[in-house]
């Protein structure tokens, strides 16, 4: 015997299907948000033209948004005293489009950092005083720029050897062992309320 589908029964099966379809699955964010900031990286090529939508991936699933390489040194000045903040701009915009929060990374590294950093016009290493006033000028410059939009920075990346023990780098031969508090200190002064951070992998 055929079943007879009425116009009142096709109605009642719309509101059930538009039910499910309404209800689409929670971010992870958005499960987590009470425990967790739930993080990813925005490559360089995704801020350099048209922002990604509202409901793409970074802002369904993400809270926490970093440049993968567009706040590091040779991205934000490659010159001396040439500040270029284009793509880091983008991920404010982008941020705060999908509502999330920018970790910024990095402002001590010892890759990603042009050698002109490290070295007078001739080529020879400079004075701690100088490296100490560039240092601080980068810092003061980048993190004053976003004061109050950047909720939390890198502020130091990858200074440890696998065993805990202090990295060979420009950075450590110029300024001295205590090369990473000056860009604490920096950072600090520059926004007091952002958070801190220092980042390794493989510890």
């Amino acid at each position: 015997m055929a079943t007879k589908i009425t116009p009142f029964a096709i109605s009642a099966l719309l509101v059930v299907l538009s039910g499910f379809a309404s209800a689409a699955p929670e971010g992870i964010a958005s499960v987590y948000e009470d425990s967790f900031l739930v993080g990813t990286a925005i490559k360089s090529s995704d801020l350099r033209g048209n922002l990604p939508a509202k409901n793409s991936l970074p802002c369904s699933e993400f809270n926490a948004l970093t440049a993968e390489n567009a706040m590091k040194w040779q991205h934000i000045q490659p010159a001396p005293g040439q500040f270029n903040f284009a793509m880091a701009d983008q991920l404010i915009a982008l941020a705060q489009q999908c509502d999330a929060r920018v970790i910024g990374h990095t402002l001590l590294w010892h890759q990603q950092t042009p050698a002109w950093v490290f070295e007078d016009e001739q080529g020879n290493p400079v004075s701690r005083e100088v490296l100490l006033a560039r240092l601080r000028e980068h810092i003061h410059t980048l993190v004053g720029r976003y004061k109050g939009k950047v909720y939390g920075w890198d502020v130091v990346n990858e200074a440890l050897n696998e065993d805990g023990s202090l990295r060979d780098t420009p950075w450590r031969r110029i300024l001295g062992d205590d090369f990473y508090v000056h860009a604490f200190r920096f950072a600090k002064e520059a926004d007091p309320e952002a958070q801190l951070y220092y980042n390794d992998f493989n510890m």
